[in-house]
């Protein structure tokens, strides 16, 4: 028997930030340490649950996504260790 989640259950919460965090931590590494363009990263990153949206900021090195109701960060580290979820 499967059980599905539609906020209404407490303990399903944490899986809904999966989805921007998946985003996020993706879009990052693909961008900031891999190079590639930003459609090709957004294609890349994308799930099948879609994020509402998401912003680059190029500055800070940082990625923020838009999900189910909820915001994730991903900031790039260094070449060698990649990005890491900040939010």
């Amino acid at each position: 028997m499967t059980i599905m989640c539609f906020g209404l259950l407490q303990g399903c919460s944490p899986f809904f930030k999966v989805v921007s965090a998946h985003f996020a931590k993706e879009f990052c590494s693909c961008y900031f340490v891999v190079g590639q363009s930003r459609q090709y990263c957004e294609n890349y990153a994308e799930e099948y649950i879609p994020t509402s949206g998401y912003e680059v900021i190029e500055e800070a090195r940082e990625i923020v996504a838009f999900g189910l109701g909820y915001q994730s960060r991903a900031k790039f580290i260094s070449k060698k260790y990649g990005c890491r979820l900040t939010d």
